[in-house]
């Protein structure tokens, strides 16, 4: 009987400490869950630094589109632009993203024609008019030639 006793009381004792571990571990995941929420609440409530921070007096100019006329040699430079500005801009619609690319196209790049009135097809039809690589070779042998025509004049 004496050691069926010392078997509870340790029993017991395991218990106890078995207690103890769980509520160790609601503590730890109560610890977490606050932490996840204060850093949500962070990450959408301005930067108090940023509310006090003084606003700028003087106005900056606004930032122009590029302009596309159609010239191949200039399709490059203005892709990247016009990706940086607009295309990669998520807070634009498809339909705004449209707006601008037409307002940015000039002289012939003005007349290409689409599938469908839609950004991406006008871009894409874009792209294969002026990534074509027989387009571009030829206009770089056309650019040598006059190159070489000028030098030639001149001597």
């Amino acid at each position: 009987m004496e050691a069926l006793i010392v078997d509870v009381s340790e029993f017991n004792v395991e218990i106890k400490a078995s207690e103890e571990y769980s509520e160790k571990i609601i503590s730890i995941k109560y610890k977490i869950k606050s932490y996840i929420k204060r850093r949500e609440c962070n990450l959408n409530v301005p930067n108090s630094s940023d509310q006090n921070r003084p606003q700028l007096s003087i106005k900056l100019p606004e930032f122009p589109l590029p302009k596309f006329s159609g010239k191949i040699e200039e399709w490059s430079n203005f892709k990247i632009q016009f990706n940086n500005i607009i295309s990669t801009n998520s807070q634009l619609s498809s339909e705004q993203k449209l707006h601008y690319l037409k307002a940015a196209l000039t002289s012939k790049a003005k007349n290409l024609e689409t599938i469908s009135d839609s950004f991406e097809s006008l871009f894409k039809s874009l792209q294969e008019r002026y990534e074509n690589k027989r387009l571009i070779v030829e206009t770089h042998v056309k650019a040598n030639i006059a190159k070489l025509n000028n030098e030639s004049v001149k001597d």
